[in-house]
């Protein structure tokens, strides 16, 4: 299976889904702005929507969500209707859990669902929003 490899782009007023990239920068109908570049996973929805980075997502499965600051490397529940956000990683993506915050520079630090559960439970996922667009679904 081939994975597409697309983009999107939000300029702080819209999300851009026509976005080319030549020589590492990115441009937005020709013209290199100012904007927050996201990754396709390559994965949809329980209702057929592609999911992005930068997407909150509520989960429609139960499984295991490891903390990764904890320095006993402590497990919780995540249950569904529970909201993760989409975050890009240098192995991947990952679900990063909205209660217990959200960095955008340090995806490790916090509570998330690792890989494999990503990628094999997408299909029980709703994407509702995204982080720049939906702001107010951030809060728990």
């Amino acid at each position: 299976m081939n994975r597409q490899i697309k983009f999107r782009a939000w300029d702080g007023n819209f999300m851009h889904y026509e976005v080319d990239i030549v020589n590492g920068k990115h441009f937005i109908d020709g013209f290199n702005l100012e904007s927050v570049l996201m990754q396709y996973t390559g994965l949809k929805d329980k209702n057929g929507k592609e999911i992005w980075e930068g997407d909150i997502c509520e989960v429609h499965f139960t499984c295991h969500a490891l903390h990764r600051d904890s320095p006993y490397r402590d497990m919780s529940v995540v249950k569904e209707g529970d909201r993760f956000i989409v975050k890009k990683l240098l192995s991947g993506f990952t679900l990063m859990d909205i209660k217990t915050g959200y960095d955008n520079d340090i995806p490790n630090l916090h509570s998330n669902i690792n890989n494999y559960t990503f990628w094999n439970g997408h299909r029980d996922l709703i994407v509702i929003g995204n982080i720049h667009e939906n702001p107010g679904l951030l809060n728990p």
